[in-house]
């Protein structure tokens, strides 16, 4: 019976969330890097972490464990590189950049054992630059006898051909250059490092690698989660139609979960004297006047996260952020910014996880947060006289 099948899944639902609960009080989701708001900062926290590690030298005092799993890993071997003797450098400046983009910028990390190199060119969020690679690449002929050019992403497979390509140069994946990726291969490095790092009391080396792991998990979409209990539920052959019917409807519920959130967040906003347009799904513009102002507060995601700021309906040309705000462009022109912490990936169109915000038990905190936010950009626009 389809109540028997709701009851069952239920009760799982439960004993999977006391152990969250459990996991919770143990410290298991304590995380510095995002504590600190450090997750998606390409140069303080990812390439300066990875460069540490990878240094022989660095303060992890693991030697050359890091850097020869590295090396293991990402299949370099034949690079035949002199671990004795090797530097490793964070943002190297190799030239201004010329006028026909061939030379110049910045390698993100490099490492070099007398005249060969390993170049990583590091990819969170940013977008590739015009003929990136090609420049690396250039520099690379230019000074080593032998090297490897590493394109570092979150799960992206291949750089963009404006990175890639010039007038009289294609450089080719897995020849020129070789795709990694944070979700596959580097979890797998440090996955297989905290392996072979020997048991040892507080080892903080080892504690710190694990936090970075996890969050690596959550920039990619990764985490494991221990749904055991509900698996045994819905493998069950005679549940399968059942769970068929729950998926069919799935569209409809997320709609409605939405709907019921978006009313109880316009009726805080309304309570402020300002205006309210809901566009869809995790799509809110918020008006201190009227819904065709030319300025709006706006929230919105896409496949890197959810943001705000504010947003104008034709394209001009930026100005000086808001104070609360960064990354102003011809679209946000006084700037944008992530939501903090857990709120970046609120993502319910594509990430089912991210519905537990609009939950009962979780979805004042999140409407306080979120009033929080409108109401600081809010004051900070209607200061610089910005007439939203």
């Amino acid at each position: 019976m389809f109540e028997d099948f709701l009851k069952d899944v239920a009760v799982a639902y439960r004993q999977q969330k006391a152990y969250e609960e459990e996991c919770y009080k143990n410290g298991d989701y304590f995380n510095i890097f995002s504590i600190l708001g450090l997750s998606s900062n390409e140069t303080r926290t990812h390439s300066a972490f990875l460069a540490e590690l990878l240094d022989p030298n660095g303060s992890h005092g693991k030697g050359k464990l890091f850097l020869e799993n590295f090396i293991s890993c990402m299949h370099l071997e034949d690079l035949h590189l002199d671990l004795n003797h090797v530097f490793v450098e964070v943002e190297r400046v190799i030239g201004e950049i010329d006028e026909t983009y061939d030379k110049g910028g910045r390698i993100d990390i490099i490492i070099v054992s007398g005249e060969k190199a390993i170049i990583i060119e590091n990819k969170i969020y940013a977008q590739d630059q015009y003929k990136q690679l090609v420049r690396y690449n250039n520099y690379a002929k230019e000074t080593f006898s032998d090297y490897r050019l590493l394109y570092l992403s979150l799960d992206k497979e291949e750089a963009s051909p404006a990175s890639t390509q010039s007038s009289n140069v294609k450089l080719m994946p897995n020849v020129d250059y070789y795709p990694i990726t944070y979700r596959d291969d580097i979890i797998r490095w440090f996955e297989q490092c905290n392996s072979d790092i020997r048991p040892c009391c507080g080892d903080i080396v080892k504690k710190t690698v694990t936090q970075y792991i996890n969050l690596l998990k959550e920039l990619t979409n990764t985490m494991e989660k221990d749904n055991e209990d509900i698996m045994n539920v819905l493998k069950k052959e005679e549940n399968w139609a059942y769970t068929l019917e729950v998926l069919r409807n799935g569209d409809s519920w997320k709609n409605e979960v939405w709907s019921t959130f978006a009313q109880l967040l316009e009726k805080e906003i309304s309570a402020k004297g300002w205006l309210m347009h809901d566009c869809g799904l995790c799509n809110i513009k918020v008006f201190s006047h009227h819904v065709l102002s030319k300025y709006f507060i706006h929230l919105e995601c896409n496949s890197s996260g959810a943001y705000i700021g504010i947003h104008c309906r034709e394209e001009q040309t930026p100005h000086d952020c808001l104070p609360s705000l960064y990354g102003a462009d011809a679209w946000w022109p006084y700037g944008w910014k992530w939501l903090e912490g857990q709120y970046k990936f609120f993502l319910p169109q594509s990430d089912p996880n991210a519905m537990e915000h609009l939950f009962p038990e979780y979805r004042q905190t999140f409407i306080d947060y979120l009033v929080r936010e409108i109401s600081t950009i809010m004051n900070e626009a209607l200061k610089a006289g910005i007439d939203i």
